[in-house]
């Protein structure tokens, strides 16, 4: 009996337990994002799904951003969120045709000036009108990853055309 107790409590445990990341994200009081960070990588996938006069279509897009300036900065007194500078964007499409925007100012999603309030690996962005939650997959002194879902979702309420656009964001940012 003592054996099927000690058992039960070994496979609880495994089942339920944090990975090592997690618990090292969401125990540790250190986290400090004080300060000016560069964006060092960004990808992102996007699907865009659109459905005119009742006909439906989806198109998929991957989107690797190079050539930073972008830079932002967290600031905590008060919690405060800003932005400066710009990063090149290459588009490609399902069906691998390229396409390149050049001095993007922004990303989707992260809207400075804007509040910020971390919870364990969360970072809740928040302006007048929009909240965005944002999961931090790694954390060290000087370099952050951060992945998070951007949904933007559009209605035309006359004839019920709509939109929607769904992107899924890796970014990797450096301390400056």
């Amino acid at each position: 009996m003592k054996l099927k107790s000690l058992l039960s409590i070994c496979v609880f445990a495994i089942l339920f337990s944090c990975s090592e990341t997690e618990l090292k994200l969401n125990t540790n009081p250190t986290l400090d994002l004080n300060g000016q960070w560069k964006i060092t990588t960004m990808e992102f996938s996007e699907t865009l799904e659109s459905s005119i006069k009742g006909i439906t279509s989806t198109e998929k897009l991957e989107n690797i951003g190079s050539n930073f300036t972008l830079t932002y900065t967290f600031n905590s007194t008060p919690n405060e969120l800003t932005a400066a500078g710009f990063f090149d964007l290459e588009i490609i499409n399902e069906w691998g045709k390229k396409e390149y925007s050049k001095d993007v100012k922004g990303i989707d999603g992260v809207y400075p000036p804007s509040s910020w309030k971390l919870e364990g690996n969360l970072l809740t962005l928040k302006t007048i009108d929009f909240t965005q939650e944002i999961e931090i997959k790694s954390f060290t002194k000087n370099t952050l990853e951060l992945q998070y879902i951007y949904q933007r979702k559009t209605v035309n309420t006359l004839n019920s055309d709509f939109s929607t656009k769904t992107s899924v964001y890796n970014l990797t940012l450096e301390r400056v």
